[in-house]
């Protein structure tokens, strides 16, 4: 695999990772009557 491959990859498992925390977190601000990021 080359270098460019790697980085490719680690960006689109960085966005994956960062979509899922950002919908984790507002999905537990709808909960607890926060939005966004500080949902968590």
């Amino acid at each position: 695999m080359s270098h460019t491959e790697f980085v490719r990859v680690s960006v689109s498992l960085i966005k994956i990772l960062w979509n899922r925390i950002e919908g984790f977190g507002k999905y537990r601000g709808i909960l607890t009557g926060t939005h966004g990021i500080n949902g968590f």
